[in-house]
């Protein structure tokens, strides 16, 4: 047996019986390669290349923040769950337990949306600012929902869903209609607008940097929560390690085929073409050097549309039920059989992004060291791409290094639970 098993071995049996989905790991830490990938394009990439690297978002961008936030929603509820049904009496409440990270992770992100550059009285606390949503925020908010959603039964949470893609678009237009008058656009907000109650609800919940709102963001704990609930009750619950039962494989049908549900959904709701969503400015980037102008794009491919969120968190649903059955189920089917110890360089592959997902938010965090060349240095794509590749290749190791050696002490999350005990 490859000593690092997704699954406990039978040695270990006494020690611990539950289960962790490697996959689910795997899932982020893909979901993290892809991000520092893209990232790294946008930096550095030579303003006539902007259009390859344009393509390359809109592809890659179902893999990026949607699926990074689908699978935190789906580990929090299965986190959760576990909490619930096998309590700990050293261990707080999972309610507890989620505020305290949740609020250290906004103020972990407060730098990445702080003003900088912008002239204000209120200078870096700039409250046209301080209420952007980055990945560290939503992160938090999400998995506060996520908490709250789960003591509503399933259906109505899909009622709750469809109630926030009716209204998202009617209020985002209704606040942009009154709040003209004042010079708000979704763009641009003048410091005088702050005076405005309307102006605030805009802030807080519709404008966004990175289009990472919480309207209509906030469908994706609810939908990952769905997801969670069901990976927990038919297979983590169900499986033990001591068991020499084979797991049945027909458990995550729901989530294969729920998954394909939302991917249809948002693909057959999404083929209108836009020119434009809130500020997004992919277009822009399109036809930055592009021989072909592109004037819009079906709204399924636009990040933050609710057909786009449907579609990505569809495909983030639909890959953790296809990568249980490929990656969970058959290590755990190998755990059951004696003496096997075949490690291939598949599974080691596997174990590695597995242990990058578990400390992925470190790992986005020192991924933003490039973002200091990001106003000096402008490079062809095809050269960029092979320093893309190297830094990746850097930040991976030292993860893994630090995981290996230290046991990810010197990481974020290893500092996020040590908080929260």
């Amino acid at each position: 047996m490859c000593p690092n098993t997704m699954f406990q071995t039978k040695s270990n049996i006494k020690k611990n019986t539950s289960i962790r989905l490697r996959s689910l790991d795997f899932l982020k830490g893909f979901s993290i390669i892809v991000i520092i990938y893209i990232h790294s394009l946008w930096w550095l990439t030579n303003p006539p290349d902007l259009w390859i690297f344009a393509w390359q978002w809109i592809i890659l961008d179902v893999f990026g923040p949607s699926l990074f936030v689908t699978m935190t929603s789906i580990g929090v509820t299965i986190s959760v769950l576990k909490q619930q049904n096998n309590p700990k009496p050293e261990e707080k409440s999972p309610l507890i337990r989620i505020l305290k990270r949740a609020l250290i992770l906004y103020i972990i992100g407060i730098p990445f949306i702080g003003n900088f550059l912008v002239p204000s009285p209120f200078g870096f606390f700039d409250p046209r600012f301080m209420t952007q949503q980055y990945i560290f925020q939503l992160i938090a908010i999400c998995q506060i929902v996520t908490y709250f959603i789960l003591k509503i039964r399933k259906e109505f949470r899909i009622i709750i869903v469809i109630c926030i893609i009716i209204i998202n678009e009617l209020v985002f237009n209704y606040l942009l209609t009154i709040l003209a008058p004042l010079g708000v656009t979704s763009t641009e907000f003048p410091l005088s607008a702050l005076n405005n109650f309307g102006a605030w609800i805009f802030l807080l919940f519709f404008r966004a940097q990175a289009d990472l709102s919480i309207m209509p963001w906030i469908i994706v704990p609810i939908l990952g929560s769905i997801a969670g609930e069901n990976i927990y009750s038919n297979i983590i619950s169900r499986t033990r390690v001591e068991s020499t039962e084979i797991p049945n494989r027909s458990r995550v049908n729901f989530i294969i085929y729920y998954g394909l549900i939302l991917i249809t959904i948002g693909i057959a709701t999404g083929l209108m073409p836009i020119s434009n969503y809130k500020h997004m400015g992919m277009l822009i980037f399109l036809n930055t050097g592009n021989p072909v102008n592109i004037y819009s794009l079906p709204a399924f491919l636009f990040r933050g549309t609710t057909q786009n969120l449907l579609y990505a968190c569809g495909i983030a649903i639909f890959l953790s039920g296809l990568l249980i059955r490929l990656i969970d189920f058959q290590q755990l089917e190998q755990s059951q059989v004696k003496n096997i110890k075949k490690e291939t360089r598949l599974n080691r592959t596997i174990y590695n992004l597995a242990t990058v997902g578990q400390f992925s938010l470190t790992i986005f965090i020192m991924h933003h060291m490039l973002i200091l060349f990001k106003f000096w240095v402008y490079l062809p794509i095809i050269l960029v791409f092979f320093i893309d590749v190297a830094y990746i290749s850097l930040n991976l190791y030292i993860i893994l290094l630090l995981a290996k050696k230290s046991r990810g002490k010197y990481t974020l999350e290893y500092l996020i639970r040590s908080l929260i005990k």
